[in-house]
């Protein structure tokens, strides 16, 4: 991604940068925590698992406004300058559970669990999360396109409005 779109510049708002600060400190954080704990630690975080089914019928009901899709186009912004300007690799999942955090519930926010197809699943590249917030993809956006989704997490009121979810197991 060319530097000048990275860059915290004097055309962002001190509210854009100020999300910018907040993200690559979360992300920071997220990245250690990741690194350290057991993933099943990080699957409580980040939310309702659900079947693939499930997750893109929740996907197709998201409607979002216009300021709703206006504070996702600013958290992709936020958390890929954060990625990009970060001393060491911020991974999909960090950066998953960043967005998730500022977003908070001012938007509805499902994340993705995919792996590559017609690659062994212990391959390092072969697993990847991303996250969409209505039709924004805000995390994980280049990468999702190659990888077969398997599971999805939702938001607490949007997975308990839906029939069937279940917490990850241990």
């Amino acid at each position: 991604m060319p530097l000048s779109r990275m860059t915290p510049s004097k055309k962002r708002s001190p509210r854009h940068i100020w999300l910018f600060v907040r993200a690559i400190i979360l992300a920071s954080v997220e990245s250690a925590l990741f690194t350290l704990l057991p993933y099943r630690f990080t699957a409580r975080r980040l939310g309702y698992c659900v079947d693939i089914e499930t997750a893109n019928a929740a996907l197709q009901t998201q409607t979002l406004t216009a300021s709703q899709l206006e504070m996702a186009k600013d958290m992709r912004w936020a958390i890929n300058a954060a990625a990009y300007w970060a001393p060491f690799n911020i991974w999909c999942v960090p950066r998953a559970l960043t967005a998730q955090t500022l977003l908070g519930s001012k938007v509805p926010w499902i994340v993705f669990i995919g792996f590559e197809p017609n690659k062994p699943v212990f391959d390092t590249p072969a697993k990847h999360a991303w996250m969409v917030c209505g039709s924004i993809c805000v995390t994980g956006h280049r990468e999702a396109a190659t990888f077969q989704p398997i599971a999805g997490y939702l938001e607490g009121p949007t997975a308990q409005s839906e029939s069937s979810y279940r917490q990850p197991s241990e």
